[in-house]
């Protein structure tokens, strides 16, 4: 084979095998050298995009009031973002999250003498097609709003996650749960008017006798009206202070004349109401004191009567001395 041939079939070879020849002199193959490597692609790692602050109006807000165990709750702003509620509480500055929330602002003011056993958990956000979402649990047990001290106002809020962009329209603020009466307040619309308290004009006397020295009283009532809170002080009752649905606070003020004789300790033996043939003892325990001949002295007393009585008869006196009776209809 000639040397050429010889060249041919080498380089050939070295060509398949991805090898560069180096010729030689004479046209001999001084060097077999392997190519460079291609330098490797970097893929930079990307960034990740950071969470943006969102803050909205409502639109439409109304500043709307509602009374719910005695305490009046006031909105006094609203809004839609996705801050985090704990920096929101403690005033801090605003941190993202991923959640979307409703913040309600409220103001609650309890102008009884008694502070009432309320809760975060009472309260629910209502979407228009009656779908209800709970106040947040990170806050709102605690916090002064819902329970005010007494003769006190507080402000606070509370916050309720939602899907981002949810229609506020038609929303309301839940307070109560079953079988309390649960009140409404609307965010975006007229408040409709309390249907209670209901005023009451009564009147109607009748003769009775005193529980000690048997003394002989004259017992009139003097009116009051139905309620849906309990509106006396310190009450004896075991619904709370808020009546449940298929129920209502009756209270009476009622005069009590001594014509002869008198009567000491508490009043709350002096009365019973006849509810569907039933006597019923008051829930809460009026003053007492002591009434002597030709004295008088009013007192308040209640009931808790069906939603859906129309008529109750006030039985006055001692229950088993002939006592007297007092008609009364409802509206």
């Amino acid at each position: 084979m000639s040397a050429n041939s010889r060249q041919s079939i080498i380089r050939a070879a070295a060509l398949s095998a991805g090898l560069v020849m180096v010729v030689g002199a004479c046209g001999t193959p001084a060097a077999t050298v392997a190519p460079t490597a291609a330098a490797p692609v970097v893929t930079a790692e990307p960034t990740p995009t950071a969470l943006a602050l969102t803050h909205e109006a409502i639109p439409g807000l109304a500043k709307n009031s509602v009374t719910f165990a005695n305490v009046e709750y006031t909105l006094t702003d609203g809004f839609v973002s996705n801050q985090d509620p704990r920096n929101y509480a403690a005033e801090a500055s605003p941190e993202p999250t991923e959640s979307t929330r409703v913040f309600l602002l409220l103001s609650g003011q309890n102008p009884t003498a008694g502070r009432p056993e309320l809760s975060a958990e009472l309260f629910n956000l209502v979407l228009a097609d009656g779908k209800p979402i709970a106040a947040d649990p990170l806050f709102g047990d605690g916090e002064a709003f819902i329970a005010p001290p007494s003769n006190a106002t507080e402000d606070g809020f509370l916050a309720f996650e939602v899907q981002p962009g949810t229609d506020l329209d038609g929303a309301t603020l839940a307070i109560g749960k079953a079988p309390d009466r649960i009140a409404t307040l609307v965010l975006t619309g007229a408040q409709p008017k309390p249907d209670y308290p209901v005023t009451l004009s009564l009147s109607g006397e009748a003769p009775g006798i005193g529980i000690t020295n048997s003394s002989q009283l004259v017992y009139t009532l003097l009116g009051e009206g139905l309620y849906i809170d309990n509106p006396l002080e310190f009450p004896n009752y075991d619904t709370g202070a808020r009546a449940n649905d298929d129920e209502l606070f009756l209270v009476l003020d009622i005069r009590m004349l001594m014509e002869s004789g008198s009567v000491e300790g508490t009043f709350k033996d002096q009365f019973r109401l006849i509810v569907d043939g039933a006597p019923r003892a008051p829930w809460n325990s009026p003053d007492g004191g002591s009434i002597g001949p030709g004295a008088a002295v009013d007192t308040r007393v209640g009931w808790l009567i069906p939603a859906d009585a129309k008529a109750v008869t006030l039985q006055v006196g001692d229950p088993a001395k002939e006592p007297g009776l007092i008609e009364i209809t409802l509206p």
